[in-house]
């Protein structure tokens, strides 16, 4: 199986679990990439592809690890979803991590994603203070 198969199965996987997660959380990505790097509208977002590629890769290490493998993969959905916060690439003193935490909260509250799995889906890439690690 190619890597755009695996990155596309996958997403498939998710938006089962969660109707419109992918779709929301790549609106999201593009439109902050566009808005520090504007392209034309048709040009393929390299983030979202970045972004996929480690969902797919996320998925089958947990599952080689016998661990959940779609919540692996929406923590890394979101891995990099605050990278163009504001428009800028690591805006301020603020990590990104912390503007991709925020964001995974608020969206995946959105989809139903019962409160203990967004906190754990959050921690898993960012915020020191609650277990996760920044830069």
């Amino acid at each position: 199986m190619t890597m755009g198969n695996k990155r596309a199965n996958v997403l498939d996987v998710v938006e089962a679990r969660y109707p419109g997660l992918p779709a929301r959380v790549r609106a999201q990505i593009e439109a902050a990439e566009r808005k520090f790097s504007p392209a034309p509208a048709e040009a393929e977002s390299y983030l979202w592809e970045h972004t996929t590629h480690v969902a797919a890769l996320a998925f089958d290490l947990a599952r080689a690890e016998q661990a959940e493998p779609v919540a692996a993969a929406v923590a890394a959905l979101f891995h990099d979803a605050g990278k163009f916060a504001g428009g800028a690439y690591h805006e301020g003193a603020r990590p990104e991590e912390e503007e991709s935490a925020r964001l995974a909260q608020e969206i995946l509250g959105e989809a139903g994603m019962k409160p203990g799995e967004v906190r754990r889906a959050s921690v898993s890439f960012c915020l020191p203070e609650m277990g996760g690690r920044t830069g």
